[in-house]
């Protein structure tokens, strides 16, 4: 079988420096994506509070 020694993990380098790689990857893409997502939200809400008619018809439907 295999063994599980986490604390391996934490006492080599490379390790340390994938954990923090992958820390601000993931950062980065919530982040993006809350701006994205936010974005996006934005412009279908002003498409709905103007009433332009087609847009904020397929806005509506999203």
């Amino acid at each position: 079988m295999f063994e599980l020694r986490f604390f391996e993990i934490y006492r080599s380098s490379e390790y340390v420096n994938l954990l923090i790689e992958g820390l601000l990857l993931s950062t980065s893409l919530t982040i993006a994506s809350g701006i994205i997502g936010f974005l996006l939200a934005f412009i279908l809400a002003a498409l709905r509070y103007w009433n332009v008619i087609i847009l904020g018809f397929f806005s509506m439907l999203y």
